[in-house]
């Protein structure tokens, strides 16, 4: 798999002509029956078979603000929903269902090819219950889907959806009702999902809820290719590059390059140039400290302790990284100026998640997404460098993972500039 098929996979992870969608194990399983709201709503002891329900999903997926039973799991709903792509729509869901939706998508690509249907919009994850009476919505926990709900026959359900004119006709049958081709069901059925049309009282006919067992989804675990490092966020995960462009191990990073051949290279990866933000992120570590190895500044640690050597920018400007012999002078002088050294080589220079010279090597260009203006004309410019190099910071500063120099055009060709690589999953 190319990292361009990877990255369209995170952007496309669950549609229909998805990389991962198409190569994944599929295993069928029932809706366990305890979990069905009609099962606990004519249970001997409905109250109990409520209360194990919730229990049951909060001990799985995690709790929600305000919710109950929340010693059960201390890890919110929140920190596990991811955004993803299904059916060609947006939809947030909960990390441990990702796999089994993406055997729906599967199945309705391989049996709805007769019967296709287009859906033009989603309700999924939500962080406000609604439903009365003690019961919990599946969207809280990210397990349920809605399909074009404004089109929803929902006979038992509040009004509008109950005042669908099908609810008038009490011989329908929730099949004859809905706007779905029957494969749609059969294939949310097949892997997991509760089709609430079953339900005798809500006939909710739109409506599907995972009520399968939660499984640890590789999607999650092995989002990135391998000579990346997955970046796990609140709101959900990045790739970055181990190492600096050309992100192999022993070899020396890029220098001397612009931010908009950063953005070509990446791009021709199939990545993305790392923004500020996530570059951030990755250099501070699970532990947030300001510099990639701890909580302290040590010289050295990192190859921040070269002695500068002074430029002639003109020659600078003139090398040409893609065809250097095409002016030795420039070529010469670059290398002169270059102090780098192998990826990798300084063992410590990394952060607790294994992301290597962060700081000191070459400098990074990253897209500056924070707008932070230059301090010398006061434009905003497209980007942004983060890490310092090899004989420190602008001013001599201490090579940290806040530093930022927004003075320079994305265009501006500097001896000590690099780059690496992101991989980000759709946000919306």
């Amino acid at each position: 798999m190319t990292f361009r098929q990877i990255s369209m996979g995170l952007c496309m992870l669950l549609a229909l002509d998805s990389t991962y969608a198409q190569n994944i194990d599929c295993v069928e399983e029932e809706a366990q029956d305890f979990l069905k709201r009609e099962v606990i709503k004519r249970s001997l002891d409905p109250d109990g078979a409520l209360k194990a329900s919730i229990q049951y999903r909060i001990l799985n997926y995690g709790h929600f603000p305000n919710g109950p039973y929340r010693e059960i799991n201390p890890v919110p709903v929140g920190n596990n929903v991811q955004k993803v792509i299904f059916l060609g729509l947006p939809a947030t869901i909960h990390k441990k269902i990702m796999r089994p939706l993406a055997c729906v998508e599967k199945a309705i690509q391989e049996d709805c090819q007769l019967t296709p249907y287009f859906a033009q919009h989603l309700s999924t994850f939500r962080t406000v219950n609604s439903y009365r009476g003690g019961e919990l919505s599946n969207h809280l926990f990210g397990l349920a889907i809605d399909i074009d709900p404004s089109l929803n026959p929902c006979c038992g359900c509040v009004k509008p959806w109950s005042d669908d004119p099908s609810c008038r006709l009490p011989d329908l049958t929730a099949w004859e009702r809905t706007k779905l081709p029957a494969c749609y069901i059969t294939a949310f059925e097949r892997f997991g999902f509760y089709w609430l049309g079953r339900d005798p009282d809500l006939q909710d006919t739109m409506h599907f809820e995972y009520l399968g067992r939660p499984q640890e989804t590789k999607a999650t675990e092995e989002i990135c290719p391998s000579d990346m490092i997955q970046i796990k966020k609140e709101n959900g995960s990045f790739c970055i590059d181990q190492y600096e462009a050309p992100n192999r191990l022993g070899e020396r990073p890029f220098v001397a390059r612009t931010a908009l051949e950063g953005e070509t290279y990446c791009k021709s990866q199939g990545k993305e140039l790392c923004s500020d933000v996530a570059w951030e992120r990755a250099c501070q570590g699970m532990q947030n400290t300001p510099f990639p190895y701890g909580a302290t500044y040590k010289e050295g640690v990192c190859n921040d302790d070269k002695i500068w050597r002074s430029p002639s920018w003109p020659l600078v400007a003139r090398y040409n990284p893609a065809n250097p012999n095409s002016n030795p002078a420039a070529r010469d002088h670059v290398n002169y100026l270059n102090q780098s050294e192998p990826s990798g080589k300084r063992s410590s220079c990394k952060s607790d998640e294994n992301v290597f010279d962060m700081t000191g090597n070459a400098a990074e260009w990253v897209k500056n997404t924070r707008k932070i203006p230059s301090s010398v004309d006061g434009k905003v410019n497209g980007h942004t460098i983060k890490g310092c190099f090899w004989s420190k910071c602008y001013k001599n500063d201490r090579p940290s993972c806040g530093f930022n120099n927004p003075n320079h055009a994305s265009g501006f060709r500097s001896y000590e500039t690099g780059f690496r690589c992101c991989l980000t999953p759709c946000y919306y």
